[in-house]
C-alpha cells in the first residue's frame, strides 16, 4: 500500500493572493513560481534555463520561494546568464506559501533523470496541486510525479533536466490562460 504525503487544505481553502503587481518590477507579469528547497537535488538549474529561453519574453517572470545550500550559486548563474526575469524571495511560513501560490499563474516543479528520481513524489506537489494552479513539470515520465500529474490532468509534462521543454510549456499556458484557470 502507498500513502502519499498530504496537505493542510486549510491553508488552501480561500486565501488572500500576494498581489506581485505590487512587487518591484513584478507589475503586469505573467508569473512562473517555484516554491521549496534550493538545494543540489531540487534541479533548479533546469528552471534557470526554462528562465533564460524566456528573457526575451518580458512579459514572463519567474520567482523562485526558499532557502537552502544551492541558493547562491543559482543566483550567481543567473548573474552570469543576464537573466532580468528571475527574482528569488527567502522562505515564507507553510501558512503564507498558499497566498504566494494564489498569486502566481504556473507553478513549476523540477526532478532530475534517474531511477532512484522515479519514486520522488515531493511535498511541493500537493501544495501546487491544492493551489488549483497549473503545474508545467520536467520530471521523469514514467515516475510517481508524472503519474500524478497526469491522473490528475494538473498540467504539462515535460523530459526531465529539459529547460527548453519547460520554456515551451510555460509559453503554452500563458498563451492559453484561459483554459488553464478555468
Amino acid at each position: 500500500t502507498l500513502i502519499t504525503n498530504g496537505v493542510d487544505e486549510g491553508i488552501f481553502l480561500d486565501p488572500e493572493p500576494v498581489d506581485y503587481q505590487k512587487i518591484s518590477g513584478l507589475e503586469g507579469k505573467f508569473i512562473a513560481i517555484y516554491v521549496g528547497a534550493h538545494g543540489i537535488n531540487n534541479d533548479l538549474e533546469t528552471m534557470i534555463e526554462a528562465a533564460s529561453c524566456l528573457k526575451d519574453h518580458p512579459e514572463i517572470h519567474f520567482v523562485f520561494i526558499g532557502g537552502g545550500d544551492h541558493k547562491e550559486n543559482l543566483i550567481r548563474l543567473c548573474r552570469e546568464k543576464s537573466l532580468p526575469n528571475v527574482l528569488f524571495l527567502p522562505p515564507r511560513p507553510k501558512q503564507k506559501i498558499a497566498s504566494y501560490l494564489a498569486g502566481g499563474d504556473v507553478c513549476l516543479l523540477a526532478i532530475k533523470k534517474g531511477a532512484f528520481f522515479n519514486c520522488t513524489l515531493p511535498n511541493k506537489l500537493f501544495d501546487y496541486l491544492a493551489s488549483g494552479r497549473p503545474i508545467v513539470a520536467t520530471v521523469p515520465q514514467e515516475g510517481e510525479s508524472a503519474r500524478a500529474i497526469r491522473k490528475l490532468g494538473a498540467g504539462i509534462l515535460c523530459d526531465p533536466e529539459d529547460g527548453a521543454q519547460m520554456a515551451a510549456g510555460i509559453r503554452q499556458v500563458y498563451a492559453n490562460k484561459e483554459y488553464f484557470h478555468a
